[in-house]
């Protein structure tokens, strides 16, 4: 029973109970360094822990207080980046299309074609998120430089021309104010 916690007979508060003293350690060889001091881990008196505040339920999450977000005016910068994703992302299938019937499906031997189509997918979901949203997203970075380099792999001089505006409109002193980033500014 020494050094748990308990609950005091009389008034029911936690107590931890104090440590018996230890027994005194028996000598060892003369010749032998002295052993080290020993310390217990309990305390020799015994400590009253606080009770949790009123209200508090150990073990539940407490609900949150709901927020009322106010939308965020976006700058014109990444207004069009959130466009020219939605835009490229569409036109990823139209291109790949096109490229398909002009060829007659002789591009499926291409390996970046089958790769626009999985950014095109991405993009246009990505690019509707965010038009629409209503707090601080992320930059698009990754999706951004994936649209560069699939795209001109593809030979989609359209897709790689707005990659490289979606670049510089990221870049641009208001949108990066706007963007959160990874510190949470």
């Amino acid at each position: 029973m020494a050094g748990e916690e308990v609950a005091c007979p009389r008034c029911g508060q936690r107590v931890l109970t104090p440590a018996h003293r230890r027994l005194p350690e028996p000598a060892g060889n003369p010749e032998s360094p002295p052993p080290l001091p020993r310390r217990s881990n309990f305390p020799e008196f015994p400590v009253v822990l606080d009770p949790p505040e009123a209200g508090i339920r150990i073990g539940i999450p407490a609900a949150e207080p709901e927020v009322k977000l106010e939308p965020i005016r976006k700058p014109w910068q990444a207004r069009f980046v959130a466009f020219f994703l939605f835009l490229g992302g569409a036109w990823a299938f139209v291109h790949v299309g096109l490229f398909a019937f002009k060829t007659s499906g002789l591009c499926c031997v291409w390996p970046s074609m089958a790769l626009e189509i999985g950014w095109g997918i991405t993009a246009f979901v990505r690019g509707a998120m965010l038009m629409f949203t209503r707090t601080r997203p992320r930059a698009p970075a990754v999706l951004l430089i994936l649209q560069i380099l699939i795209s001109s792999a593809a030979f989609d001089l359209v897709n790689t021309l707005l990659g490289v505006f979606n670049v510089l409109f990221v870049c641009a002193q208001s949108s990066r104010r706007y963007y959160r980033n990874e510190w949470g500014d």
